[in-house]
């Protein structure tokens, strides 16, 4: 048999200490655990035993589902159906009277695909006795938290039904992941972060040293991780999901000499952090946070004579992989390539702060 180097999933999630999977890596993974159901599927064969600890991970990362001992011929049995220990994975039919149903597996992966976005494990702690009345008398789910996009929250309740009839079959369910992209959840967890009044902000300062002090953006990098720009600081701070700190880049390391500028506002492309600055430049960082370059944004037919009275402050990527630059004083919007050469820029008569 092939030997899975790294163990299992249950045994990778625990080691994560309260970190989450990068969206790119939940996905894939998510895929990688349906396939076999899928498969089993086809084989008509229920597993009866899906969960965490039953998918290992090879040397090159992919998911491979073990531990067929429980496996069942898919039919509905009722009343004669034998249980196994795995009672926070278990559909509440098999626990409350003894029926194996054929998307009995469906409501075990719903509970995985729970595993994956928050790194947890289901009732934690609890007592396999309380576990079976909370799910039987209770019908209680894992919580689905706060950060978990809706597409997603609704593909785990819907996998929880307590009428089995009513589960999605594994089609549907790869279908749905296939449907779903990583930038789609992405842009969900950034706009409900933004949408909140930054309730973080205390949470996030406990992380590091100081505090938030200056918050002028927010944005999500590719691996679904907060990403802030702290003017009074003069810092990009780079957090996970639940608030616990990752990285600092510090912005004065490419300050022009003489000339008082703040960082303003971020945006990341293909793991690179493009930066406005309170004057004429975006500087250009890297994944690790080092600093790269800077280039004057901007553009030729309408630059100021002094970079001081000029004021760049908006700062998005449009999906050419373009910069758009939200100069406010000159109340233009200037398009630039990532290395810097202008396209063209659009007068709006208005200040574009974003």
């Amino acid at each position: 048999m092939e030997l899975c180097h790294k163990g299992s999933l249950r045994s990778y999630l625990n080691k994560m200490n309260g970190e989450k999977l990068a969206v790119k890596h939940f996905f894939e993974w998510s895929r990688q655990a349906a396939q076999p159901i899928k498969y089993l599927k086809e084989m008509k064969i229920i597993h009866k035993d899906i969960k965490s600890p039953n998918y290992l991970i090879t040397h090159d990362n992919i998911l491979k589902l073990c531990d067929f001992g429980s496996a069942k011929m898919i039919e509905i049995t009722i009343n004669n159906a034998t249980m196994t220990a795995s009672y926070a994975w278990m559909a509440p039919e098999l626990l409350r009277d003894g029926t194996l149903s054929p998307s009995y597996d469906i409501y075990s992966f719903g509970v995985v695909i729970w595993e994956l976005w928050t790194a947890l494990a289901p009732f934690y702690g609890m007592e396999p006795q309380f576990i079976v009345w909370r799910i039987c008398n209770d019908d209680e789910k894992p919580a689905i938290p706060d950060d978990c996009p809706k597409p997603l929250a609704d593909l785990m309740k819907s996998c929880w039904q307590t009428d089995w009839h009513m589960r999605p079959s594994i089609d549907q369910i790869l279908e749905q992941l296939s449907s779903t992209t990583e930038q789609e959840v992405i842009l969900i967890v950034q706009q409900q972060f933004i949408a909140g009044p930054w309730e973080k902000e205390n949470e996030f300062g406990l992380s590091i040293p100081g505090t938030l002090s200056d918050p002028k953006s927010v944005t999500v990098n590719t691996e679904g991780d907060i990403v802030v720009v702290d003017a009074l600081e003069e810092q990009v701070k780079v957090f996970s999901m639940n608030g616990q700190y990752r990285l600092g880049i510090d912005t004065t390391q490419s300050v022009v000499p003489g000339i008082l500028s703040k960082p303003w506002c971020v945006s990341v492309s293909s793991q690179t952090y493009f930066l406005t600055d309170s004057t004429q430049y975006v500087h250009v960082y890297n994944a690790q946070g080092c600093y790269g370059n800077k280039w004057v944004a901007i553009s030729p037919e309408h630059k100021a004579s002094d970079g001081q009275t000029t004021e760049l402050q908006g700062l998005t990527i449009d999906e050419n992989g373009d910069i758009l630059v939200g100069e406010s004083t000159q109340r233009y919007i200037s398009v630039h390539k990532q290395d810097g050469v202008h396209i063209f820029s659009i007068k709006t008569n208005i200040r574009p702060h974003f």
